[in-house]
């Protein structure tokens, strides 16, 4: 996802394959980062269990030692960016506008509520990212959101995957009659799709 803005807390950011924006939340309202300590070259150990809007993540670790600073224009310095930093780390992070940091996108599935929730957006490493990657599900492509290079073994195993269901569809296709095969033919993907709830 893209950084296209800057708060005090956390970042904006744009996710252009789903065409979806929002806010990722570094630090809880206690100001305490809430964040996978491996972003930091931390061990996984560090810091205590994060709370409950962090938790979604599961390598999230609520890092008590750890600030964010948003870094202001100035006539020292003409950067806009936020730091990140946690005591006795090896390394801080830095966020600028437009850099592309490696999210997750999941919703709050709570039956109670009777309109369809929003997005949530949270950081993750890129050691996440690597791990997730080899993940490959049966018909061959790679896990919502994940991004990153595929060995040639998958890439391959994907597309044998991917021509057996084409030709499948061919031969259903041929066995429809002419005048639904025409019908059907005319159907398009809707690129507007909005999702819509009734109380």
């Amino acid at each position: 996802a893209v950084v296209v803005g800057l708060r005090s807390n956390g970042v904006l950011v744009y996710a252009p394959k789903y065409d979806l924006k929002g806010p990722v939340y570094f630090c809880d309202k206690e100001g305490n980062v809430q964040m996978d300590p491996a972003i930091f070259g931390l061990s996984r150990f560090n810091g205590s269990a994060s709370t409950k809007a962090f938790k979604v993540v599961k390598e999230n670790r609520k890092l008590v030692n750890g600030e964010c600073i948003l870094h202001e224009p100035s006539q020292i310095n003409s950067e806009n960016y936020i730091e990140i930093k946690v005591s006795d780390a090896p390394r801080n992070k830095v966020i600028r506008l437009l850099d592309v940091i490696t999210i997750q996108i999941s919703c709050d599935d709570d039956s109670t509520r009777a309109r369809v929730p929003l997005p949530l957006f949270h950081i993750v490493s890129e050691k996440k990212q690597d791990n997730d990657i080899r993940k490959v599900d049966k018909i061959g492509n790679i896990p919502r959101g994940i991004q990153g290079e595929v060995s040639d073994e998958n890439v391959d195993s994907s597309n044998r995957t991917k021509s057996s269901i084409y030709n499948a569809i061919n031969d259903v296709t041929k066995i429809l009659p002419k005048t639904l095969r025409t019908e059907t033919s005319k159907f398009k993907p809707c690129q507007n799709t909005r999702i819509t709830s009734f109380p």
